[in-house]
């Protein structure tokens, strides 16, 4: 019969009383007041307590997240459960099982004889309250209307009328994380997205090999406990927890801007495989995902991406407020996360909010060390909001639908206008990458540079001829011909740089991207060495450029063009013009190409057999029971 007043983790057994008390337990007929996280078993009472579970007859006031269970009486609460001929009142998200009643409720459900009084999104199922039967006084009272009682003509409620959250656009979403099965991958979506692995475990482990990888890591490892449970690429004997792993593996994927490109302008795969590896790894020895599997999770993560990209016109062209993989490739992180790990339906809506919550960073800090943190953060964050929801963590449930006055996705996308996803069990069913292939980069800077690299390249031939040699060397030979450097480009200003002082800036450059070019016929991993850099031949040309921005020029990955005007000392001119450069969508590098970039790539730190145990291992993930062999290679 032991007393508790003002408690912290008290445990009060028998007929106990628990005042003002923390994590407490009342047992019999144990009272609790003001507590947090208390469990009253039998006829406890509990009040204005948070998370109490009263069981019996308990009654619960101004309590968070209460379960009563019996004849128990909630009023004021928020995520209530009532079974039994349980009382909700004022209730926020309550289900009132039996002859329970739930007054102002908001997403109540009432079972059995349940009345539910203006209460929005409320279902009453049975005779319940009079709603459905009843005459136009009782159905004044259902949700949704906006009618007057009969009997009080003076009194007329207006109700805001809002979808079931199952009938949501953030619903349609989550439906399609939990209910796409692997059958439904077709030949092209494996082909394409097992292309997309290879590439960026490929750039993820030169990346491993720079100076903001490398602060990253230490970061991580200085800051937190050690957690061995997810592989470093690149680090062999390293290991981290999952989320830290995602992140540093995430920046090594961005680190070099060498990593995938889609449109919508962002890049898909860098903000997903970094997650589902990190997951895979975190997944117990005869629980790992088949192949089939992780690719299905890896292809969700992908298309939630291009759908909600899709809902905007303004992502349709170069970013100018938020760096896209911030915004979508969180959410797409989670999504696959979600998937992965078999979440349930709402849960994978809730993964989706909470990851909208974690995301956005500005494009300001394009160019700069800091960028390649925007894809580690998306694999990370997106993983951890996963994690969350799976523990129960719930979110908005309307964050992806269009809300007027309350900003949910669109607080990102201005002009967004989402529509749901279709059932994953309907026929027909299409994802975004079989019609669209992804672009790959032969080069690593912004995807607008291989416009004008390759205009530049094709200039460069002219200028030596076809049987010059077209390697380094013939620099000052081709500053001593060259008068004046047009470009025609589209307008975007932090790819703008006419004079780069970092090598994250030439890589944010059309004018130091043309130039190399032009001085070497082509643009290489070597080209943004400190030494290339700081070339006094590519300064030279660089004081000799001028830009232009045509109007049928525009900042848009799928309609843009680079196109190069060099003028000679001689007064003969130059043209070169690139509409689709050969690693694009809709000129994609071979498969022998792809190879070629992955192997210059992964041997820069692994042995040749590892690099090839991952291609074997990538090529064939499809037809593996588990993704063990991808995941020892990689370690």
């Amino acid at each position: 019969m032991g007393t508790s007043y003002l408690s912290h983790y008290s445990v009060c057994v028998g007929m106990g009383t628990s005042y003002l008390s923390h994590y407490s337990v009342c047992v019999g007929m144990g009272t609790s007041y003001l507590s947090h996280y208390g469990v009253c078993v039998g006829m406890g009472t509990s009040y204005l307590s948070h998370y109490s579970v009263c069981v019996g007859m308990g009654t619960s006031y101004l309590s968070h997240y209460g379960v009563c269970v019996g004849m128990g009486t909630s009023y004021l609460s928020h995520y209530r459960v009532c079974v039994g001929m349980g009382t909700s009142y004022l209730s926020h998200y309550s289900v009132c099982v039996g002859m329970g009643t739930s007054y102002l409720s908001h997403y109540g459900v009432c079972v059995g004889m349940g009345t539910s009084s203006i209460c929005p999104i409320t279902v009453s199922v049975g005779a319940a309250g009079a709603a459905a039967a009843a005459g136009p006084a009782a159905r004044s009272r259902a949700c949704g209307r906006a009618s007057a009682d009969t009997r009080s003509p003076r009194m007329t409620l207006t109700m805001v009328e809002h979808p079931a959250p199952e009938d949501s656009v953030t619903d349609s979403f989550g439906r399609f994380i939990q209910g796409v099965q692997p059958h439904q991958l077709t030949p092209t979506l494996l082909h394409r997205s097992k292309r997309m692995v290879l590439d960026s475990i490929g750039v993820g482990l030169l990346g491993s090999t720079t100076h903001v990888f490398q602060l990253a890591l230490q970061h991580c490892q200085h800051m937190y406990g050690p957690d061995d449970i997810s592989s470093v690429y690149g680090r062999r004997g390293t290991r981290l927890s999952p989320t830290l792993a995602a992140f540093v593996n995430g920046v090594a994927a961005h680190s070099m801007d060498f990593d995938d490109t889609w449109h919508p302008a962002t890049h898909p795969s860098g903000a997903v495989l970094p997650a589902l590896l990190a997951v895979s790894d975190m997944l117990p020895s005869n629980s790992k995902p088949s192949g089939r599997d992780f690719l299905l999770a890896f292809n969700v993560g992908i298309e939630v991406q291009g759908r909600l990209m899709r809902f905007s016109n303004e992502a349709q062209n170069i970013p100018k407020r938020f760096h896209p993989p911030t915004v979508v490739g969180t959410l797409g992180s989670a999504a696959a996360c979600a998937r992965l790990l078999s979440l349930e339906r709402s849960q994978c809506s809730h993964a989706l909010a909470i990851a909208a919550s974690l995301s956005g960073a500005p494009m300001a800090n394009a160019a700069t060390q800091s960028k390649p943190l925007h894809i580690g953060n998306a694999a990370r964050l997106g993983l951890e909001a996963a994690l969350l929801a799976s523990r129960g963590l719930e979110a908005s449930p309307r964050v992806l639908d269009d809300t007027a006055g309350v900003a949910g996705f669109s607080a990102f996308y201005e002009d967004y206008a989402p529509r749901p996803l279709a059932s994953p069990e309907e026929e027909g069913l299409q994802f975004l990458l079989e019609n669209q292939d992804i672009g790959f980069k032969r080069f690593p800077a912004h995807l607008g540079m291989h416009w004008v690299a390759d205009a530049a390249a094709a200039v460069h031939k002219l200028l030596l001829g076809e049987q010059g040699s077209g390697g380094r060397g013939q620099g000052s030979w081709v500053v001593g011909q060259v008068q004046d450097i047009l470009l025609r480009v589209p307008r975007s200003k932090y790819i703008d740089r006419p004079f780069p002082e970092s090598e994250h800036e030439a890589r944010h450059s059309f004018q130091f991207n043309a130039c190399s070019a032009l001085l070497d016929g082509e643009v290489t991993v070597d080209s943004f060495s400190q030494e290339a850099l700081r070339r006094p031949d590519l300064y030279s040309l660089l004081g000799r450029v001028h830009v232009e921005h045509p109007h049928d020029n525009p900042a848009n990955f799928d309609r843009m063009y680079g196109e190069v005007q060099v003028t000679l000392v001689g007064g003969d001119v130059l043209n070169g013009r690139c509409d689709t450069f050969y690693g694009h969508w809709r000129n994609p590098l071979t498969n022998d190409s792809l190879r070629k970039k992955f192997r210059s790539n992964a041997g820069a730190v692994l042995p040749r057999e590892k690099v090839e145990g991952l291609i074997e291992a990538v090529e064939g993930l499809d037809r593996l029971e588990d993704c063990s062999p991808l995941l020892e290679q990689l370690q």
